[in-house]
């Protein structure tokens, strides 16, 4: 069931994969309906108890939300990129050690192959770094992203380090996580 206007009968107003959700819902409004009439005051707070329930069942069907806006989105993507960016400038190993899935492997700017330990005990930027990152490049297939940027490093010595990095996400447990990144020395000032 696609509900669409009068005007326009291919402009859907529902989200097709909530139809059969917002069809139990109008229907159970009807039936809460006609047995009001019935007035009785057991119908009556068996039918508001019906109402409640379908309400959180439609809202819970809208999808995962979370602070980044919706979860799957690219512009999702690019702020939680840009929050792992800024973690990682004021060193908050609690925010980061979130990010990534416990089997996480990287190969680093060095070439060595770190862990998800090794990564979050050995990286510390000094206070005041500063990122900017650019030519942003996301794929997805099913459960598995992977994003492509460059990202500049710039230090309070004057000093930069440019690199490109490629980063797996896996929808783990209904989370969005870091399964691999690589990255590839660009310049280093």
């Amino acid at each position: 069931m696609n509900l669409t206007t009068d005007s326009d009968p291919k402009r859907t107003l529902v989200d097709p994969r909530i139809d059969r959700t917002v069809l139990c819902f109008i229907v159970s409004l009807r039936w809460v309906d006609l047995v009001h009439k019935g007035n009785t005051m057991f119908t009556r707070n068996f039918s508001a108890i019906l109402l409640i329930i379908l309400a959180l069942f439609l809202v819970s069907s809208l999808g995962v939300t979370t602070a980044y806006g919706a979860a799957d989105t690219e512009e999702a993507f690019r702020v939680k990129t840009h929050e792992i960016a800024k973690a990682f400038a004021r060193n908050d190993i609690e925010f980061l050690s979130g990010v990534y899935t416990d089997n996480f492997l990287m190969t680093a700017q060095s070439l060595h192959v770190v862990t998800k330990k090794q990564l979050l005990d050995n990286q510390r930027f000094e206070d005041g770094t500063t990122f900017e990152i650019d030519d942003w490049r996301m794929i997805r297939s099913g459960d598995t992203v992977v994003v492509m940027y460059k990202q500049t490093w710039n230090y309070n010595d004057g000093g930069a380090n440019e690199a490109q990095f490629t980063n797996v996400w896996v929808k783990e447990g209904g989370e969005w996580l870091i399964l691999s990144t690589h990255a590839t020395q660009i310049s280093l000032k």
